[in-house]
């Protein structure tokens, strides 16, 4: 069975997911949130996390780049703080790979790893947060699967028609 590689890149953590660890509804509900949602910017998450916004990017070889901002306040009123980045590849790419990382949090042992994979990077933010540790791997795998779901799926199409589906730029 095929395993998503899940990696925070802050700490090296690597963590093995099984498909099977997405329940269908969730893994639906996170594709049409893809859908609706891909290459644009403050997209609210699924319900119950619609507090929480994203920016969402698809790179020209089909890997993914999200970026989750939590609510919060500062000195001149109610602000956004970017809490994580995670990249989502299928295929493997040393040029997404190498993108997400910054010279500052580089490990010298992390290499990429086998794809599929969702590498993720937390900002220093997300201390002012902490409830969101308790569901953002999760969400991170979940949309994972649903994007590998979706490049399954737009490959099959493929086979039928020459039509990419919109949420493929």
């Amino acid at each position: 069975m095929l395993s998503l590689h899940h990696l925070t890149l802050n700490t090296g953590d690597l963590r093995t997911s099984p498909k099977s660890e997405v329940a269908a509804s969730t893994l639906s509900t996170m594709e049409q949130w893809l859908k609706a949602g891909a290459s644009k910017n403050r997209v609210p998450l699924p319900r119950p996390l619609y507090r929480y916004l994203a920016d969402l990017t698809v790179t020209h070889d089909h890997n993914l780049l999200v970026t989750v901002y939590s609510p919060g306040q500062s000195f001149s009123g109610p602000a956004i703080w970017p809490i994580v980045s995670f990249g989502v590849c299928a295929q493997g790419s040393p040029q997404f790979w190498e993108a997400l990382h910054d010279v500052h949090l580089r490990q010298p042992s992390l290499e990429e790893p086998a794809a599929p994979w969702c590498a993720a990077r937390l900002y220093g933010p997300i201390t002012e947060d902490p409830d969101s540790l308790t569901w953002l791997a999760d969400f991170e795998r979940c949309c994972a699967w649903a994007w590998i779901a979706l490049l399954d799926e737009d490959r099959q199409n493929k086979l039928a028609t020459p039509i990419k589906p919109p949420f493929i730029h």
